[in-house]
């Protein structure tokens, strides 16, 4: 369930621009998606990707970057 806080931030990103390059929260979403994809075509250690998960369990991906 969405905090009061991320309800404010879901309703920014979907009705401040209609185009959802320009939305910070989707841009930086999006770099992560193409960090991820070089990431698992790298050659990477369980310990580098157990640190990626750990990352992403702290992230909250409405907040503004």
């Amino acid at each position: 369930m969405l905090s009061h806080g991320n309800q404010d931030s879901l309703k920014d990103v979907r009705t401040k621009t209609d185009n959802l390059e320009d939305v910070p929260q989707i841009k930086a979403e999006m770099e992560r998606i193409e960090s991820d994809y070089e990431f698992l075509c790298s050659d990477f250690t369980w310990t580098q990707a157990a640190l990626r998960i750990d990352q992403y369990k702290a992230l909250d991906i409405l907040q503004k970057p």
